[in-house]
Order: C-alpha cells, then sequence, then structure tokens
C-alpha cells in the first residue's frame, strides 16, 4: 500500500490515512520527492501537512532535500479534527517547527479547509513565536496539482485575494 500511495499518479488527488507507526509520514515526504523529482512537478507546488513533532522533522528534512530557489512554499491542510485546542496546538507546533528553516528565507503561507486561519494565526505568532511575515487564509480546499496566488492584502477589509489554479492534462 505504501508504494502505491508513492506511485499514485500525480493527476489524481491522494489523502493518506494511517495509524501511529505506519510510515505514512515517510510515504509523503517520498511522494513530494518522486513528485518534484520524476513528475517534474514545482516544489511550491506540493503541499505537506503534518501534525506532530516526529512528522514535523520527517517533513523538514524532505523539504530541505527539494531545489527552491525562489524559497517559496505554502501547507494546505485538511483539516478532519475539531477546533480542540489540543488538536490545534499540536498542528501549530508541527507547522512552526516543520518549516522553521523555511522561514529565514520566505514568508510563512498556510491554507486552510476549514475556518480556522485566525486561530492558527494568532497561535503560531503568540504561542509559538513564529515573527516571519505570515498569512491564513481558510475556507479553502486544495487539491494535488493546485496552486494558489496570493493578492495583496486589503486593508480596510483586512482581506487577501486568493486565486487557485489547477493543472489539467490531455490524453492528445
Amino acid at each position: 500500500q505504501q508504494e502505491a500511495c508513492i506511485l499514485h499518479p500525480p493527476t489524481v488527488p491522494l489523502q493518506i490515512v494511517a495509524g501511529p507507526g505506519s510510515g505514512k509520514t515517510t510515504v509523503l515526504v517520498l511522494r513530494a520527492l518522486r513528485l518534484v523529482l520524476v513528475d517534474r512537478l514545482l516544489p511550491e507546488h506540493v503541499l505537506l501537512t503534518t501534525f506532530t513533532k516526529k512528522a514535523a522533522d520527517e517533513i523538514r528534512r524532505g523539504v530541505t532535500r527539494l531545489d527552491r530557489e525562489d524559497g517559496r512554499f505554502a501547507l494546505a491542510v485538511r483539516w478532519r479534527h475539531g477546533a480542540t485546542y489540543g488538536a490545534l496546538r499540536e498542528l501549530c507546533t508541527g507547522i512552526a517547527e516543520g518549516t522553521r528553516d523555511l522561514l529565514a528565507v520566505s514568508p510563512l503561507v498556510v491554507v486552510l479547509d476549514a475556518d480556522l486561519a485566525g486561530i492558527v494565526g494568532q497561535m503560531l505568532k503568540d504561542e509559538l513565536d513564529v515573527h516571519s511575515p505570515l498569512v491564513c487564509v481558510d475556507q479553502i480546499a486544495l487539491s494535488d496539482l493546485d496552486f494558489i496566488d496570493l493578492g495583496a492584502m486589503i486593508p480596510e477589509k483586512l482581506v487577501v485575494p486568493v486565486v487557485v489554479k489547477s493543472l489539467v492534462f490531455s490524453e492528445r
């Protein structure tokens, strides 16, 4: 099953759900490396998420192997948990620790499918001392091969324009 996840076609969305210790984070990193090195996707179009310190460490090691000349990086989060403090703290800790090295050269962009951007942003800034520029947007569900363009913040509305682009391939 792990090999099937790694070799899963890049044009078809993939969600990996498995228990602790099953190797899902390793599979996630290997899949990301395959998408970039074999399938030739741009690293900024590959999105990874994690919820534990161990997973954050593995993601960090995997991300540092990618050639990201421009330093741009975004995390997409498919949230399937309640809005409990413990679950959100674990998510934010994984984000902060897993992207720490990237934050020196790039702003942190977090895209969530649930209505949690304000809470996640506040927790990252206030509790986990993320000092780099931070953009958290919510209510946007991304799939494999989607990428986003963020516009400049509209100060009077405190909103950021977002354009989601999806790659589509033809069999011609």
